[in-house]
């Protein structure tokens, strides 16, 4: 069954399906189809989503208007086209306001299916953040807020990004105007009658932050979904638990290896998850430095040194995986 809204003269349609995909997505701004299928990559729904110009007699671009959802009365022109230009944009905020009316809609039947088999006491809220190379969003979401807090949305999301020299950032993201970002999301949020917060911790790129807002969004759904499903923690203990019993020894040695050779490099990795934590091998001994050169005891002598175990060549990688190899030592 189809969700709809208007805003204006846009007409939206959605239906989400919960652990359904694929999703089929079409708002008429190719970059917002681009994130709202963030919600099948990252939240298991399948989605359908499109929108248009109201009105029996309006026009599509290539042929008559089309049938809204069965059962409707309206009628749509699809905005196939509307993604061309920059100027003489009248329907960009109804597109915006319209689709997160009608998305939201769709995911607060979701969120109505998996309630009524919930636990009883289950988990509506969950948090996420989602890093991107150039960009970092937590959003935390509750699908069943108290009354008072029904519907709230609180968007930081300003600047986008941060090379442009303009307090509000970047503008537009190919047809896709930043600014009507926040309104996508209250219109979202209104109707899923969700407690929703999206805040920007970092956010170099434009593109990679407004990526990283909906994946961080997509999960922390699918997280609340999970967690009125089975009324736990999705991915986290219980506050106030206990640590967990230090784990029996591995029945056999964790270890592996593997060996690369290119035309340009040649790699060698080996992994021993149970070893000790060394950051340099052994020093190799004098009689293994000897080349057979004619050497002084003092010149040997010299030649003894350890062998890092982590030399990529790269020095920041190497701080990566030595920290990597700590970590993992100290883990239970």
């Amino acid at each position: 069954m189809f969700s709809q809204a208007t805003s204006g003269a846009i007409l939206a349609e959605a239906q989400v399906l919960n652990l359904t995909p694929p999703s089929k997505v079409g708002t008429g701004i190719c970059f917002l189809d681009h994130m709202v299928e963030q919600l099948t990559s990252h939240g298991m729904l399948g989605v359908t989503l499109r929108c248009g110009i109201v009105g029996a007699e309006a026009a599509a671009p290539d042929g008559e208007p089309e049938p809204a959802a069965e059962g409707s009365t309206k009628f749509f022109a699809p905005l196939k086209d509307y993604a061309t230009g920059m100027s003489s944009r009248p329907h960009d905020r109804d597109i915006f306001a319209a689709c997160g009316t009608a998305l939201g809609l769709a995911l607060r039947r979701v969120v109505d299916e998996v309630s009524a088999d919930a636990a009883a006491a289950p988990r509506s809220s969950a948090v996420f953040c989602s890093p991107l190379d150039e960009a970092m969003t937590e959003v935390t979401v509750d699908l069943q807020p108290a009354e008072e807090r029904r519907g709230q949305c609180a968007a930081s999301l300003e600047p986008y990004g941060q090379f442009t020299g303009s307090p509000t950032g970047r503008r537009w993201i190919g047809r896709y105007r930043t600014e009507l970002t926040p309104l996508f999301w209250t219109s979202l949020a209104t109707a899923l009658q969700c407690d929703l917060s999206l805040r920007k911790v970092r956010g170099g790129n434009a593109h990679h932050q407004l990526e990283s807002t909906f994946k961080a969004f997509s999960r922390s759904f699918r997280a609340a979904i999970d967690g009125i499903t089975d009324g736990g923690i999705h991915g986290c203990a219980e506050p106030g638990a206990a640590p967990l019993a230090p784990a029996e020894p591995p029945k056999e040695p964790r270890r592996a290896e593997r060996r690369r050779a290119t035309k340009e490099t040649t790699i060698e990795v080996r992994v021993d998850l149970d070893a000790p934590w060394q950051l340099e091998d052994e020093p190799t001994g004098a009689e293994t430095a000897w080349t057979e050169g004619a050497k002084t005891p003092a010149q040997l002598s010299a030649s003894v040194q350890t062998t890092s175990r982590i030399a990529t060549g790269i020095e920041v990688l190497d701080r990566v995986l030595v920290a990597f190899a700590q970590v993992r030592n100290r883990s239970p």
